[in-house]
């Protein structure tokens, strides 16, 4: 699987509540989901914030074009996500008691080389937020013989 990382550093030497943005056109080919085609760049805004020295918060923006296989009729459809979500990233594991529920595996590593894997949460999200069954619309019939 692809991995993207961005760099923090100019962030991590601000002070705390400070925030940096970025935007970003992103290509990739697929994401790893055999029922799902990127139809063009996927574009990504994330603000993040430096919540503590340890911990930044980052608030994504996803807008992606996906061509997605009907469930019932199998013809490809195109369909365009929006997506909001936040991801934390600490630089080392605090434990702390909200942390051992199930939020632990929520939060992801900031790397030693001060980079951040943005990839991987925006390819989550995007998946996320599609049905377990997809339609291509809600009367669709099926495949017709």
């Amino acid at each position: 699987m692809k991995s993207i990382y961005e760099d923090i550093s100019e962030l991590l030497n601000k002070k705390i509540g400070e925030s940096l943005e970025i935007s970003k056109e992103i290509n990739v080919k697929d994401l790893g989901d055999n029922r799902v085609k990127i139809k063009s760049p996927i574009f990504l805004e994330i603000n993040f914030i430096l919540s503590n020295q340890r911990e930044v918060q980052a608030d994504f923006k996803i807008e992606a074009d996906l061509g997605l296989y009907c469930d019932r009729c199998l013809k490809e459809f195109n369909k365009k996500i929006n997506s909001n979500f936040r991801q934390i990233y600490r630089t080392k594991k605090i434990r702390r008691q909200e942390d051992q529920e199930d939020n632990e595996e929520e939060i992801m590593p900031i790397l030693p080389d001060q980079k951040v894997e943005i990839f991987e949460p925006m390819r989550q999200e995007i998946l996320l937020t599609l049905p377990y069954k997809i339609l291509c619309n809600e009367k669709c019939k099926g495949i017709k013989y």
